[in-house]
């Protein structure tokens, strides 16, 4: 069983490392060779559920670059969530379809796909999800220009952002509704979506926000002939778009168009100017020579239309500019749809990956208290927790994957299947020989097949383990560089770990496979508390001189809330945490798993 799930982990990991080593050329479509292994690979993989979640992701990869490739990776993960009746996720993958297919102008599939996706949120009752989908449905009837129909969803979206109190999402329905009934000609109804648009992103202090309510109040002051409003907003605009994008670049784009607006003013003075000498030229030399008074029309003559070649040159210098400066909006409207589309789908990322892991509730079922803290740097995190009960002894460990983001949440998968293969194949194992088994089973899933090695992935995890059998009144304790702590009577005790990490790291890749690691056993007796900590904790720096949390003042803290609930005891070791950390950047994951026998 385990060799099987070892086998299909292997062709997944392939897959995801090359997306990942290969990512940056692969968006701009510079390294096809590397979408061709991976295509390669996944078509070679067996379907399970860790599958279907490694199709998901890396589809979030090519979500701006090849969309194809995004269309045949959501596939492959639709037909495995379907057999798996994963309505969550059938919908996730129905709806990033749905988008793929309006950017497509495949207006048919993409009305198929979002309502498949919007059936599903009905029956689940999700409902900030049934709002996306709404005003995804009202960009697609927007783009077909079916204003009525696009109405209809728009107003559908807001009535549900307006329940849940979700500001972001009536900010942006609001703009889209002011830009339909612009284009249906009504200017105040615009108006005062407009307002409120930009009124709720000020309120959030979003510059996107309010840098799109700008350009649409621009464009209603401006079909209302109010020059000097549109051009107020239309700079709200720019300096919102100028924050998000290249200041610079901007500033010298309106310095140049301030430039050749002067130029224009100022020929036009010298046009009055030398009209107001010829005047006073023609009284004062009436009685001149027609021959004379013929000169001086010639050379007026010559100065209106030298002035105004120069004036129709300005005039096209400016013009090319104001048409570049509109295509280069165009393009960053864009940018901010396909970013804010890229978040999104990380953002679900994030909820398949929290799925894997047992939730506290389901922990007490078994122990008598616990603790979880799972803060992580990026959205999806390195570290996860994991827990299982079999045959009536209890599991549970506290893992730290090589990296953090997207990488550590790959090896996150891939180590959770790999352990829940372990114990299915023995239940009695004891936690030493687990770790032993994880550091085979993870080497066997990253060996490559070509001329790149697994020890050239440098990916692994630093774990700690813990077997507690109560009707023995034994806790069995093995580590991976990651200790126990233990407190008990108000003292603290830490239990050693072996140096060794899991997998291939930059100091032990020439490791023998067959390593060891020790199995400490502790007597349950007397109250106490166990905690297992990531290197997140003690390696974050503070606002004092770049100075390091540290292993001493996690042990103090430990000691001095140990007597508390540990509900109320998390709550204190993430205020000293935050306290600690100021306005400094995390550095790392942050995970820590507390418990009471």
């Amino acid at each position: 069983m385990i060799e099987s799930g070892i086998y299909k982990l292997r062709w997944i990991t392939i897959g995801l490392l090359i997306a990942w080593l290969g990512w940056a050329p692969a968006l701009y479509g510079q390294d096809q060779r590397l979408v061709d292994s991976l295509t390669g690979v996944i078509r070679g993989a067996e379907h399970d559920t860790t599958l279907a979640n490694a199709y998901l992701i890396l589809s979030e990869a090519y979500f701006t670059s090849k969309p194809d490739t995004v269309l045949y990776l959501c596939q492959k993960a639709l037909d495995i969530f379907r057999e798996n009746d994963n309505q969550g996720s059938t919908a996730i993958i129905l709806h990033t379809m749905g988008i793929i297919f309006t950017t497509q102008n495949n207006y048919t599939r993409a009305l198929k796909h979002l309502n498949g996706s919007l059936e599903i949120r009905e029956g689940i009752n999700d409902q900030k999800g049934m709002a996306v989908i709404y005003r995804d449905l009202g960009h697609l009837y927007a783009q077909q220009n079916e204003l009525n129909k696009a109405m209809d969803y728009f107003n559908t979206a807001l009535a549900i952002y307006t329940t849940l109190n979700h500001k972001r999402g009536t900010s942006i329905i609001h703009a889209e509704l002011g830009g339909i009934t612009l284009k249906q000609g009504n200017s105040a109804k615009a108006m005062q979506h407009g307002n409120y648009s930009l009124s709720a992103g000020k309120e959030l202090g979003y510059p996107q926000l309010i840098g799109n309510a700008a350009k649409l109040l621009a464009k209603i002051y401006e079909h209302k002939k109010d020059h000097g409003k549109a051009l107020e907003h239309f700079e709200l605009h720019l300096q919102m778009r100028d924050s998000l994008h290249s200041k610079d670049i901007q500033k010298k784009i309106s310095n140049q168009e301030m430039k050749h607006a002067l130029a224009i003013k100022e020929n036009e003075h010298q046009v009055l100017e030398k009209e107001n000498e010829l005047k006073k030229l023609k009284v004062q030399h009436q009685q001149e020579t027609t021959k004379k008074q013929m000169w001086v029309m010639l050379l007026a003559a010559g100065a209106i239309l030298l002035l105004l070649l120069l004036t129709a040159l300005a005039y096209r210098q400016y013009a090319l500019k104001k048409r570049s400066n509109e295509q280069l909006g165009i393009k960053n409207d864009t940018i901010e749809s396909q970013q804010s589309q890229i978040t999104e789908s990380i953002e679900y990322a994030r909820n398949l990956q929290r799925n894997i892991m047992v939730s506290e509730g389901d922990i007490k079922k078994d122990l008598r208290d616990c603790l979880l803290i799972n803060q992580p740097r990026n959205i999806v995190s390195g570290d996860f927790h994991w827990f299982k009960k079999v045959n009536g002894r209890v599991h549970i460990a506290m893992i730290d994957c090589t990296g953090h983001g997207v990488p550590g949440a790959l090896m996150s998968i891939i180590g959770n299947d790999i352990l829940h293969n372990i114990l299915e194949d023995d239940p009695t194992i004891l936690p030493g020989d687990i770790l032993c088994r994880l550091h085979t089973g993870i080497i066997e899933a990253l060996q490559g097949e070509g001329e790149q090695s697994a020890e050239d992935v440098n990916a692994g995890m630093e774990m700690a383990i813990c077997t507690i059998d109560k009707n023995a009144g034994l806790l069995t304790f093995a580590g991976a560089n990651l200790p126990l702590f233990m407190v008990k009577d108000g003292a603290m005790e830490e239990v050693s770990p072996v140096n060794n990490a899991i997998g291939y790291s930059a100091f032990f890749r020439r490791l023998s496979k067959n390593l060891a690691f020790e199995n400490n056993e502790i007597k349950l007796e007397g109250e106490a508390a166990y905690y297992m900590v990531t290197d997140g904790f003690v390696d974050q720096f503070g606002t004092k001189d770049k100075e390091k949390y540290g292993k001493k003042r996690l042990m103090e803290l430990l000691v001095n809330t140990s007597d508390q609930p540990m509900a109320e005891q998390r709550k204190e070791i993430i205020k000293d945490m935050a306290s600690w950390m100021g306005p400094t950047q995390q550095t790392d994951d942050l995970s820590m798993v507390g418990f009471r026998v």
